[in-house]
This record gives C-alpha cells, sequence and structure tokens, in this order.
C-alpha cells in the first residue's frame, strides 16, 4: 500500500508539472535595454551565482533615487513626467568574467525561479542576444595582478599595451561560451564533477561576441546532449575559457519557441486564452460581438467571427493569456475580411498600442485589403525593440486587434450629402478568422498578403527587421524607431551603478578536466575513460528509463482510477 500512496503521489506530481507547463505560452526574456533587474521569473541581484571575483552592473540613473531630502522631493513632485528623463534606457547590462586562472573558466550563472511554475529552458529553440566585449583598463588588470606575460599578450608593459591596434590578439586571449545546465544534476550526489559535465548543454551559435556589438543567435537542442536526461534545465550560464579578464555588455536577449501558438482559429478562443472581446452578450447595448458566424462572400463558409459597430472604435478581438507567460513573440498574424474599412489598432495588453496604419503600414508600405478574406503578417519585434525596457519583462497578458474606422465622421460624410438613409444604415462590419502568435518568425512570408499602400512606393516589406537595417538611416521607422545597438558605456558610468552585484556567490566550481598542462601528456587516457563513462551512462539511461516510464504511466492510471 505503502508504494502504492508513493506511485499515486509521483503522478500527482506529474500532472503538476504539466499544468505548470501548460501555462508557457511565450517566449522567455533574459534581458531587455534599461532595465534594472532581471525579468520577471528570474534570480534577483543579490542572488547571482558564479566565480566570487566575477561582477554584474545593471543600468543606473539618477533618477532611480527614492530617497530625496524634502526640498528634493517637493522639487520632483513639481517636476512634469515628461522631463524626467531616464539616461539609462538604452544601457546595456554589463558582466565583468576574471580569467579562468587555475580553473578551466570562469562564470557567471543566472537561473530562472521555478517556485510557482515549471520553466525549462529546453523548451525554446534558440536564444538571441545583443553581445558586445570590452577590454578592461590596463591599470584595472595591473591591479589584479595581470601583465603581459600572464595575460599571453606581445608587449613588455601593460600600461602602454594599444588594445585598439591589437584587437585580434587581446580578443585570442578571451574565450566567451553560453551554456544551460540544470540544478537537478548539478545537485545530484551520485554524480561526480566528471558525471556532471556530460549534462552540460553548450548553446552553438553565431557569430562569436567580439569588440563589435552583433547579435548571437543561438541553437538549442537537448538531442545535442551526449547523454539522455528528464531534468529540468533552469540555468543560463557565460562561461570564460581564456586567460584575460573581459566585460560582457549584454542587451535585448531572449530565448524562442519554435512553434506559433493559435490564440484564434476560425473564430474559436483556443487553450490557456480567454476571450475578452467586449458587446458579446450585452443587456443594456447593442452587442458588436456575434459568434459562430458564416461570411455570405466566402465560398468556403468558414465559421468566423462577425464584428458589426455603428460607433468609434467600438469592437475588437480582445484575446487574454490565463496563467500564462510570455514575452513579445517576433511575429503576430490575423486573418480578418474587413468589409467596409482597413484601420487597426493593435495592443499588446498592459504595455503599449500601435495604429497598424500610422505605425507600421506606412514604414512597410503594406495594408490590409478591403473585401477580401486576408492573412496579414506583423513584424513584432521592430514595435518591441522601440521601447524594450518596459515590453520584455515576461508579464504580457493579452492581444487586441481593434478596428478605429472613424464611423462617426462617415455619417456625417453622408448627411452633409443629403443621404440620411445610408448614414443611419452605415455600419463597420469584420470578419474575423484566425489570431495567431509567431514566437520566432516565419522563414516563409508567401503565405501572407503583399498589397502596397501607396502604389508609387517600394514593395510591401514583410520581412523581419535586423540590425542592419535599423542602422540605416534611410530606413527608420520614424513612428517608433528602433535604436540599433544598446549604448557604449564609459567605465565611470559602469562603476557608478547603485544596481550592481560585487559579491557573488562561488559556486565552488571545480576544473572540469586535469589542468591544461597535463592535457597532452593524458589525453588519450582522459578520452578513453570519458568515452567509457559516457558508454556507460547512456547504457544505464536506456535501461532505467523504460523502467521509470512504466511506473509512472501505470502510477498515473492508477491515479485516474
Amino acid at each position: 500500500m505503502k508504494f502504492l500512496n508513493n506511485l499515486i503521489l509521483i503522478a500527482a506530481l506529474c500532472k503538476l508539472k504539466v499544468k505548470a507547463d501548460q501555462g508557457i505560452i511565450g517566449n522567455l526574456a533574459f534581458y531587455g535595454r534599461g532595465q534594472r533587474h532581471l525579468p520577471n521569473y528570474w534570480n534577483d541581484i543579490d542572488k547571482i551565482k558564479g566565480d566570487d571575483d566575477a561582477k554584474v552592473y545593471f543600468p543606473y540613473s539618477e533618477s532611480d533615487e527614492t530617497t530625496k531630502t524634502d526640498k528634493e522631493t517637493a522639487a520632483a513632485e513639481t517636476k512634469p513626467t515628461s522631463e524626467i528623463v531616464d539616461n539609462a534606457k538604452n544601457n546595456p547590462l554589463v558582466l565583468y568574467l576574471p580569467g579562468k586562472k587555475e580553473r578551466e573558466y570562469s562564470n557567471i550563472n543566472f537561473y530562472v525561479l521555478n517556485d510557482e511554475r515549471s520553466i525549462d529552458l529546453f523548451s525554446f529553440h534558440k536564444i538571441k542576444s545583443e553581445i558586445k566585449l570590452v577590454h578592461p583598463r590596463a591599470e584595472d588588470l595591473i591591479s589584479e595582478g595581470y601583465n603581459c606575460e600572464n595575460l599571453g599578450l606581445q608587449c613588455s608593459d601593460l600600461k602602454s599595451y594599444d588594445f585598439e591596434a591589437n584587437t585580434k590578439e587581446w580578443l585570442s586571449k578571451v574565450d566567451i561560451k553560453l551554456y544551460l545546465e540544470s540544478d537537478e544534476t548539478n545537485n545530484d550526489e551520485d554524480y561526480d564533477e566528471d558525471d556532471k559535465k556530460y549534462y552540460h548543454f553548450e548553446i552553438q551559435g553565431s557569430p562569436n561576441p567580439s569588440n563589435q556589438w552583433s547579435e548571437f543567435i543561438g541553437d538549442i537542442d537537448k538531442s545535442n546532449l551526449p547523454v539522455s536526461t528528464e531534468a529540468i534545465y533552469n540555468n543560463f550560464i557565460f562561461r570564460n575559457y581564456g586567460i584575460m579578464p573581459v566585460y560582457i555588455f549584454v542587451g535585448n536577449t531572449i530565448f524562442l519557441k519554435k512553434e506559433p501558438t493559435d490564440m484564434v482559429r476560425e473564430g474559436t478562443i483556443q487553450n490557456n486564452f480567454a476571450n475578452w472581446s467586449w458587446h458579446q452578450n450585452t443587456a443594456n447595448k447593442t452587442a458588436t460581438y456575434y459568434g459562430d458566424s458564416v461570411c455570405p462572400d466566402d465560398p468556403e463558409q468558414k465559421p468566423c467571427v462577425k464584428f458589426v459597430a455603428e460607433e468609434d472604435g467600438d469592437f475588437a478581438y480582445y484575446v487574454h493569456i490565463e496563467n500564462g507567460i510570455s514575452a513579445p513573440p517576433e511575429g503576430v498574424s490575423f486573418s480578418v475580411r474587413p468589409m467596409n474599412d482597413n484601420q487597426f489598432k493593435f495592443k499588446i495588453d498592459n504595455k503599449k498600442e500601435f495604429n497598424l496604419t500610422y505605425d507600421y503600414l506606412v514604414h512597410r508600405n503594406c495594408k490590409v485589403p478591403i473585401g477580401r478574406e486576408t492573412k496579414f503578417l506583423i513584424d513584432v519585434r521592430s514595435l518591441v525593440y522601440s521601447d524594450p525596457k518596459f515590453m520584455l519583462m515576461n508579464d504580457i497578458s493579452g492581444f487586441w486587434l481593434q478596428t478605429i474606422s472613424e464611423i462617426k465622421n462617415i455619417k456625417q460624410k453622408f448627411r452633409d450629402e443629403g443621404k440620411e438613409k445610408e448614414a443611419k444604415e452605415y455600419q463597420d462590419v469584420l470578419y474575423f478568422y484566425n489570431f495567431t502568435l509567431h514566437h520566432t518568425y516565419p522563414k516563409d512570408t508567401s503565405m501572407y498578403v503583399r498589397e502596397k499602400l501607396d502604389e508609387n512606393g517600394p514593395e510591401c516589406n514583410l520581412e523581419l527587421e535586423t540590425h542592419e537595417d535599423w542602422g540605416k538611416k534611410d530606413n527608420v521607422n520614424l513612428a517608433d524607431p528602433v535604436i540599433q545597438w544598446p549604448d557604449d558605456l564609459s567605465f565611470d558610468t559602469i562603476f557608478k551603478s547603485k544596481n550592481n552585484s560585487d559579491d557573488i556567490e562561488d559556486k565552488d566550481l571545480k576544473d572540469e578536466s586535469d589542468n591544461k598542462g597535463g592535457e597532452s601528456t593524458s589525453n588519450s587516457t582522459n578520452n578513453t575513460k570519458q568515452d567509457e563513462k559516457g558508454d556507460n551512462q547512456k547504457s544505464e539511461a536506456n535501461i532505467i528509463k523504460p523502467i521509470i516510464t512504466i511506473l509512472l504511466i501505470s502510477s498515473v492510471l492508477i491515479f485516474l482510477l
């Protein structure tokens, strides 16, 4: 009976885990430019782990100060909000990683908090991160005991070393790699340090971080682990395998899900979402939302939602995320058939709203056709990156698409022309079919409508904009401009930050291999041992996993019965 109870407990825990995973429907932001701390679901500043001589500096501005004298407080209260400028709004997160010294690498470890829900970093398939490497000042290196010799630099006096002229050389002494790790395996007492490294996942990607800003795009594929594991991976780690210390500037960084998520399909709200569209079934106001409708002009007679409005902005398909966490997707698509007008407002709920025509379509020279069903794609990332500080907090609560047709003016125009009947009967009608989140922007955009807003302008552009696009003056979206890269910071600015962590908890890391000097003499032996260990672990996993699976299935059946 005790064994049966344990199985039931396991089944219950599995059920809770599945329920928790269902709430994760979107991307996960690690950092957004200008943020004073990591986004929701990541560790606090004072909980960062890693080497005890590593440091982390978050952006800081004098406007962050909350402790003021009475005189300063009174002055601030009378100062218009528009005059309060956040000078650090485009600043990067700055990490200082020392050289590896006697270890194989130095590191800084950030991790997801899985107290309320289960977040596995392997549930994402890519990471995109703005990264730049900056060398420390010569005087700081010297004060920490570094010199030309122990840094491997071709110089005799570090004070006179020209880092700008010798960029290639000093960069060769830095080796930054990104890793995912699991607390479950790292804290397992049955594994020694050699065992644990089989479970450490290196994120392979390009381009390699350098002294110029670039967007690192890395692939996350669990099948590339040398061993099989069901462990939850919750640690995101920056490692420096080089002998030279380095500052890592980090801008917008997001983990991306692979498959798109339908919020609305053929007019029907999908799982994990709630339909908050207004005027569905109202007693004191004329309804504008009619579900289970079919457009008479649709040859396929597909089900949809019919919106009808006689007042400006009187309907929207409002999708609310239930129990989910989400950083913005890279794209959003919707299938609609507007019958009268094509003026829409797209809103990332609780964050920011955009007039699709003026904030997006004019820049892209695109339009949503009237009178026929079309599928339209929006590059949401380019809108989000115009204000990443507040948009990348993992707290997106919903999305809506709203008509903003000027119905009142249209009716008045009819009246001015003496067409009272037309004015009275005029309605704004929209048939709404699908609403989809594209967590990773589609590579193939051929299925989406490309119709010019200005026939004399360039072709309608639906492609995902890149940092290269944002750096072209003639390609700037004047309505919502994106700053190409995070700010480059002086060391004085970095060190003045009061949002920092210079007392990082040492994980008491041990080398993942013998010291470098011993590698060449024992390389063959080490490789043989590692191969044997890996084979043994794989064999053990292959034997144990089916047994565990059978037990879990049995326990679930018992639990359900």
